[in-house]
């Protein structure tokens, strides 16, 4: 399908539509459609100006249809690519209109440009998402490519960069992904035998387990360089999220705002044998508590039961 003229954006735009709606017609009204995968990195490149025709078709012929769908923007290969796209079509006030969230993946840059998404996303009042990532071919984030590094990619994407949504999507492709994978299957050729789950299931699970959709990112400072912390609210809930990228030390913290907490749960993943494991309950006292963090470990405090 050529990706050229008005007329080409018309009918790729129609085809988004027929898949939108046959969506529909299987009982799930999609809330998020993507333009494309990747636009610059194909045979048939999708300009930003492309993709904002496309959008400006698609968007009134979705309400026209009773959808409330909003566009994805643009899921580009890194996030210089993904902000040129985004700039043309966000300065068109009738495309901005459709557009729910912005995204790119984190292929062949310095994680330090996803600022110029970042700076979109606070213009333009979007959440920002990070939609496609694998160790194998991170190594231009600087964080390393070992589980343990994509622990702190996570913290840096919510913490650095206000990412709202972290999809490592290379870990759904099973193991003939090398180390990217969340699950090894088990077999002895011919027959299915169990499955194993890798380290980075367990140190995405140290965020997802326990800040859910829906959580809201509050205030958290840590004055120890090797040790970062994110906390959420989540309704009634508090979630605290320690990265110690150093050796064994104990911190002292401090959570205001919170009245009557007196008690938190412990769970921890370590690049070593440990796997969220439970510690034992961390009782607080006017908003003090001191913990022991394990080296190369990710531990998640929280009031949930």
């Amino acid at each position: 399908m050529s990706t050229r003229t008005r007329a080409d954006a018309a009918e790729y735009a129609e085809w988004l539509l027929a898949m939108v709606l046959r969506c529909r017609d299987l009982g799930v009204e999609s809330p998020f459609v993507s333009v494309a995968n990747e636009p610059s990195f194909n045979r048939n490149p999708m300009t930003g100006e492309f993709i904002r025709d496309v959008i400006l078709v698609l968007g009134p012929r979705l309400r026209a249809a009773g959808l409330r769908t909003m566009v994805v923007l643009p899921d580009d290969v890194g996030p210089s690519k993904a902000a040129a796209v985004s700039r043309v079509v966000l300065a068109d006030p009738e495309a901005l209109r459709y557009v729910g969230a912005l995204a790119t993946h984190l292929y062949d840059e310095p994680l330090s440009n996803l600022g110029k998404m970042k700076e979109l996303s606070q213009q333009y009042g979007l959440p920002l998402w990070m939609t496609e990532f694998s160790l194998s071919l991170g190594q231009s984030t600087g964080l390393g490519q070992d589980p343990f590094g994509w622990a702190q990619l996570v913290h840096e994407l919510i913490a650095t960069y206000d990412v709202a949504a972290v999809d490592y999507q290379w870990g759904f492709f099973g193991q003939w992904a090398p180390r990217s994978h969340f699950i090894t299957l088990e077999h002895d050729a011919h027959t299915y035998s169990g499955f194993k789950a890798t380290k980075e299931y367990y140190f995405t699970g140290q965020y997802s387990r326990y800040v859910t959709e829906g959580a809201r990112r509050i205030e958290a400072v840590s004055t120890a360089s090797d040790v970062k912390v994110t906390a959420f609210r989540d309704g009634a809930d508090l979630v605290l999220v320690f990265v110690n990228s150093g050796q064994s030390t104990s911190v002292d913290v401090r959570v205001t705002g919170v009245p009557g907490l007196s008690r938190l749960s412990a769970f921890r993943t370590t690049a070593g044998d440990e796997n969220w494991a439970p510690g034992p309950p961390i009782l607080v006292n006017q908003g003090w508590f001191s913990v022991a963090v394990a080296p190369r470990s990710v531990t998640t405090f929280t009031t949930r039961k």
